[in-house]
């Protein structure tokens, strides 16, 4: 009998603990359902300029002399492409490099510097406005855009910032290349005279008269050894441009 009420008693108690856990989970305030997130909209995209419009852009001086490099046989060309956003103005703002060939040579930065030199019309070529606008930007710094062919033996020849001022502008902006035959009569004084450009072999014009200007800085040297032609004979080389 003893026992029995034991087990009662501990029934009871058991009884009211479950009643009083009951009581306290009816009487806690139910947690706040957190309001679900709405999706951020996504960002529209700026608009792209696929044919700009130029109104002012570097000249080709302006490229070679923003080359990172300093003029040496060797020096790489370098490629870069900006990603700018325009204004109403026509001019670049919050302009990226894009891509950079090769990469760490100080080409990005140096195309950078140039992105000041553009401006475009109001409205592109295809129509679309250019406010706020991306637009794509190829850069090519050219690294040795001359070569001499026949006569390796030159005791003067163009320098590399005769040669930027004379390279035909549409051929320098679209990275183009030719090959000029030339034929001179040879000076006294090893200087070539009466130059002719005999074949062009370009996708843009203009090659024939840049090696035209490029001869008067040309002297040829003369040895026992290099059969150069002597005063009064013909002379007869190659002139390769490229701005790749």
């Amino acid at each position: 009998m003893r026992m029995t009420r034991g087990i009662l008693a501990g029934l009871a108690v058991c009884g009211l603990l479950l009643a009083g856990a009951g009581l306290a989970a009816a009487q806690a305030p139910a947690a706040a359902a957190e309001p679900p997130v709405a999706p951020s909209p996504p960002s529209a995209a700026l608009p792209k300029i696929q044919k700009p419009d130029w109104v002012r852009k570097p000249t080709p001086a302006q490229v070679a002399a923003a080359h990172p490099l300093p003029h040496a046989e060797g020096r790489p060309t370098g490629r870069v492409v900006l990603s700018c956003r325009v204004t109403a103005a026509g001019t670049l703002e919050a302009c990226g490099v894009a891509s950079e060939t090769p990469p760490d040579r100080g080409f990005g930065t140096a195309a950078l510097g140039l992105a000041r030199s553009f401006r475009m019309k109001p409205v592109a070529a295809d129509g679309s406005p250019v406010t706020g606008a991306n637009v794509r930007i190829p850069l090519v710094f050219p690294g040795q855009p001359l070569e001499l062919l026949a006569f390796p033996d030159w005791l003067t020849k163009p320098s590399y910032q005769r040669l930027v001022e004379v390279f035909p502008p549409v051929a320098a902006s679209n990275a183009g290349m030719g090959r000029v035959a030339m034929t001179c009569r040879v000076t006294r004084d090893d200087r070539l005279t009466a130059c002719r450009a005999v074949v062009e072999l370009a996708f843009t014009p203009g090659f024939d008269l840049a090696a035209l200007a490029l001869a008067r800085d040309m002297r040829l040297v003369r040895t026992p050894d290099n059969n150069a032609p002597k005063a009064g004979e013909t002379a007869e080389f190659m002139l390769i441009f490229n701005a790749n």
